[in-house]
């Protein structure tokens, strides 16, 4: 059934399943580009040599499906694109490296290694579009030295190998999709589950955990425990339990928003763990809303902005849960600069067994006239020691 090379490279047509097969190990090679005879929109590539091939021309390749196999190595360097209309498998052994753009329209399995920019410096992507499926039964990293190597999630993905998202990494769930996790998630890059998206991280012990970087929760996130060291933002749901020892803040920080728990809240670190509250106006701040116990400690912010001066005696329910061990360890505030109007204002704050509510106790106002005054008042007194010297 074979049909013979096809532009030089070794292509044959199946005679079961209609589809050309191509073995491109022979073009595929460690040599200056442009690559003559690449694989077209139809072919189905299969890669089995035991040296690593590197796909490193600018122009775009389309292909129909890629299959690694028999320990083969492909990397997708920095300026190359490829798109593959069907999916990809990588099997046991064998590796795909990303550090230009790789883009999947239907299933991915992944059961070797799949490698996004590690070590690279210009940016990684793997993009999994819609009615595509990610699976990884080996290891999955994500890492890059200067722009981010993003993993983009449009379909129902799953991650059964171990995942280690670097320093300069993004991962992003985006529209409807979601990402479940058979294995605990270490993240030191960057977190975005937009709204109607989500992530599951289907472990008994251990669960997902935000070493450093940000982690925003506008969709849904389901884990056993999340332990945040970096910083937890968005207006999403949290469908588990957290422990802070980083900053936490509903929405971003200078915006307001509201999340939600459906379990406990630990932020009982006292040097470590700060809760953000922003606050615009009267009835405009951030509110948590935890529906187990809160383990109170850390610290809580109150951020003022765009000008917003409170007055004295005014509270702010800003936390409400079921039940509460402990007490707050600080309570401190910002000084708002964002007009010719710097305010300081101080609150304190009470915890009941179901709330914590802050209390505006001291206001203190200083306009730019204030400045100007006190610091010439400063040079003035300072002249007869600088005349002297």
């Amino acid at each position: 059934s074979e049909e013979g090379a096809k532009q030089g490279g070794a292509c044959y047509k199946d005679s079961q399943t209609s589809t050309t097969i191509c073995d491109w190990s022979s073009l595929w090679t460690q040599i200056p580009s442009p690559y003559e005879n690449l694989p077209g929109s139809e072919d189905d590539v299969v890669l089995s040599p035991s040296t690593p091939i590197i796909l490193h021309i600018s122009d775009s390749v389309s292909i129909n499906s890629l299959h690694i196999t028999q320990s083969a190595t492909l990397s997708v360097s920095t300026a190359a694109v490829l798109n593959i209309a069907k999916g990809i498998n990588v099997s046991e052994t064998s590796t795909l490296y990303i550090e230009g753009k790789l883009t999947v329209a239907q299933s991915t399995t992944v059961y070797g290694s799949l490698t996004v920019a590690v070590g690279g410096v210009h940016t990684g992507a793997v993009n999994i579009t819609d009615n595509a499926i990610l699976t990884t039964g080996n290891p999955l990293r994500a890492s890059s030295e200067t722009t981010p190597a993003q993993l983009v999630i449009n379909a129902d993905s799953e991650i059964r190998g171990a995942a280690n998202f670097g320093s300069n990494s993004l991962l992003k769930v985006t529209q409807s999709a979601g990402l479940r996790s058979y294995t605990p998630l270490y993240v030191h890059g960057d977190v975005h589950i937009e709204n109607n998206a989500s992530i599951t991280v289907l472990v008994k012990t251990g669960g997902y955990v935000q070493v450093k970087g940000a982690i925003t929760v506008d969709g849904n996130l389901t884990t056993p425990l999340l332990y945040n060291y970096g910083t937890l933002q968005g207006s999403g749901v949290i469908n588990g339990s957290i422990y802070n020892a980083g900053v936490a803040s509903p929405g971003k920080v200078g915006s307001v928003d509201t999340i939600v728990i459906t379990a406990d809240l630990d932020i009982s670190d006292s040097e470590e763990g700060t809760l953000f509250i922003d606050i615009e106006a009267d009835d405009t701040y951030d509110r948590w809303v935890i529906l187990g116990t809160c383990y109170l400690g850390g610290i809580l912010y109150g951020n003022l902005f765009n000008g917003y001066q409170p007055a004295t005696n005014l509270q702010f329910l800003v936390l409400t849960y079921k039940n509460a061990v402990g007490s707050l360890a600080q309570v401190t505030s910002s000084r708002d600069y964002s007009s010719d109007v710097s305010s300081f204002t101080e609150f304190s704050a009470t915890s009941t067994n179901t709330q914590t509510t802050f209390t505006v106790i001291n206001q203190i106002t200083l306009n730019s006239a204030f400045f100007i005054f006190f610091f010439t008042g400063l040079v003035f007194l300072s002249l007869p020691a600088i005349l002297f010297l």
